[in-house]
């Protein structure tokens, strides 16, 4: 019986390629994002590869739609099986040159977008015993949110090398979440970010760069 997947961010990125990575393994997918166009191409394609696909265009950081959309799939495609969760909002700009709505928006998204589809899956999925969390940690990826992000900072935002393709991330949260585990990290540089922060974590000084980012997951 093929798995149903729910994926927040689904429209560009390493949402997409979650997308066709799950659809390859034969997994049924709701495609969650703002941009409608961009949804229904993902659907398109995933639909392609043999699978169901439901594009449901929202804003994630509305709960009630959050909640609705995790209804309509569980109505139209069956028992949720897995939600990911990576739509996110960026900002580059020093602190001050940011606004209270920027952060605002950040948030909005970036965080109480996670809660908000973590919690619509847990509605459903935790009366069935399916409620495994798996945060997956990635490295720099090439994706349009450098290209689509406010920058404040005068030159174009890049990431940080070595950069690597939303595919290996797809991969990682396949494997994520089918192979439950507490911690998933994507590469030799994102290890070695971690044990630094933690050895020798850096305060923000007004003048650094500040992003609003997330860390894709899965509740399974």
């Amino acid at each position: 019986m093929r798995k149903i997947v729910v994926i927040r961010g689904a429209g560009a990125g390493v949402g997409r390629a979650v997308g066709t990575e799950l659809a390859r393994n034969g997994c049924d997918a709701a495609l969650l994002s703002r941009d409608p166009s961009s949804l229904e191409r993902a659907a398109v394609k995933l639909e392609q590869l043999g699978v169901r696909a439901l594009p449901i265009p929202i804003d994630v950081a509305d709960a009630k739609a959050v909640d609705a959309a995790a209804e309509r799939v569980e109505r139209e495609f069956g028992p949720i099986d897995v939600w990911v969760n990576v739509a996110m909002v960026t900002a580059f700009a020093s602190v001050h040159k940011l606004t209270p709505e920027e952060f605002q928006r950040g948030t909005a998204v970036t965080y109480l977008g996670q809660v908000h589809g973590t919690m619509a899956a847990l509605r459903y999925m935790r009366p069935r015993n399916r409620r495994s969390f798996v945060s997956v940690d990635l490295p720099a990826i090439n994706t349009p949110q450098f290209d689509w992000a406010r920058n404040k900072m005068g030159k174009k935002a890049r990431p940080v090398p070595p950069i690597f393709q939303p595919e290996v991330a797809a991969r990682a949260i396949y494997f994520g979440a089918f192979h439950p585990r507490r911690q998933i990290c994507v590469g030799f540089p994102t290890v070695k970010a971690i044990i630094a922060n933690r050895m020798a974590p850096v305060a923000v000084k007004d003048e650094q760069l500040v992003r609003c980012v997330t860390i894709p997951a899965t509740a399974r």
